[in-house]
Parts: C-alpha cells; structure tokens; sequence
C-alpha cells in the first residue's frame, strides 16, 4: 500500500513538474523551430520568385512606347473590379501621353494614350508622377478598358533627361540600365520583352 502511495505521488510529481516545465519551455522551442522554418520557407519563396535575368523581369510587359506627356488630367476614383464586401474604389491620376513609337507589342489604337498613375501626387513623391512636357519611355500593361498602368510600378517608368533614361526602380536588374542611352536601352530591351519568361515558382 505504500509502494503504491509512493507510486502514485511520484507519478503526480512527475506529470506536475513536466507539466510546469513544458509551460515555459515548450512555447519557446515550438516558436523559434516555427520562426525559423518560416524564415526559411520565406526566403525560399523569395529567391525562387525573383528574377534571374532580364527576360524574367520584364515578364507581364504588352507594350513599350517612346511618348510625351501631353498633360496630366484630374484625379479620379476607379473601382479595384472585386466583388462583395472588398469592392472599393482608389485614386488615380491619368497622364495623357502622345505616342510617337512602339517599341514593343501592339501599336495604341490611338496615337494618344491614357497613362494611370496610382494615388495623387504630393511633395514627398513627385519624382515618381510623370509632368507634362516629359520624354518618356514606358512599359506598360494594357487595363480591360483601354487605358494602361506601368508595368511593376517604378518598373515601368524611365525619363529620358539630358540623353539618358532614369527610372526609380529597384530591380537590380533593371537598375543597371539607369543613365542609359535610350538607343542602346531600346536595343537591349526589346528583343529581350520579345522573349520574356515567367519566373519559376
């Protein structure tokens, strides 16, 4: 009878103190070990999913053009098409652009185009808004109603000043065309949309 009262207190210290012990251990084991794989899987995910050349990170491009900006119009609301309770509308401010080339895709039905610049433009982001009288050289992706977005945000956005384009991507492989000769960039540029790639997943 006492080896069982011993018994059985030894199995209720034991289930205690384990209990206790995996309360503040476990936690911290099971949270760095999810961390980690996390980290891990996110990284992953993040160097399989970025571009590797410049085929890959022009993938989703429809049309280049060489244009002007004409003139930036009002800024207006456009709904985001998603149905249900996450519909909503945002601003946009379009740039009318006058096309004076096609250097990739279908030409503009047009030899004007609506060019959509996400959100209004205020003195911290200026340099990324297009103003009128801009050289520009865009690569675009065509909207269901006929106007166009730039391709990948900054992407999708060079000037050309004093000779040369300059965009604010941050692609690096896109960033080492910046300060490029527009003759060269369209050079190295269109034969390598022609061929664009889907980045492997």
């Amino acid at each position: 009878m006492k080896n069982n009262k011993t018994f059985l207190f030894t199995l209720i210290s034991s289930v205690l103190f384990f209990g206790i012990l995996g309360t503040f251990v476990g936690p911290t084991i099971f949270s760095e070990k999810t961390t980690k794989e996390n980290h891990e899987n996110h990284n992953l995910g993040a160097e399989i999913a970025q571009p590797t050349n410049l085929q890959e990170a022009l993938y989703g491009v429809d049309v280049i053009i060489q244009g002007t900006v004409k003139r930036i119009d009002p800024v207006e609301k456009r709904d985001n098409g998603l149905q249900g309770k996450f519909n909503d509308k945002y601003d946009v401010t379009p740039a009318i652009i006058t096309v004076s080339d096609t250097v990739y895709g279908n030409n503009p039905e047009s030899d004007e185009i609506i060019f959509l610049q996400h959100g209004i433009e205020n003195e911290v982001n200026a340099d990324e808004f297009v103003h009128e009288g801009d050289t520009l050289l865009l690569m675009l992706t065509k909207t269901t109603d006929g106007k166009y977005w730039s391709y990948n945000f900054d992407d999708g956005i060079w000037k050309l000043k004093n000779g040369s384009l300059q965009s604010n991507t941050e692609n690096p492989i896109l960033e080492k065309f910046n300060n490029s000769d527009l003759k060269k960039f369209k050079a190295k540029i269109m034969p390598a949309t022609e061929s664009q790639m889907k980045v492997v997943q």
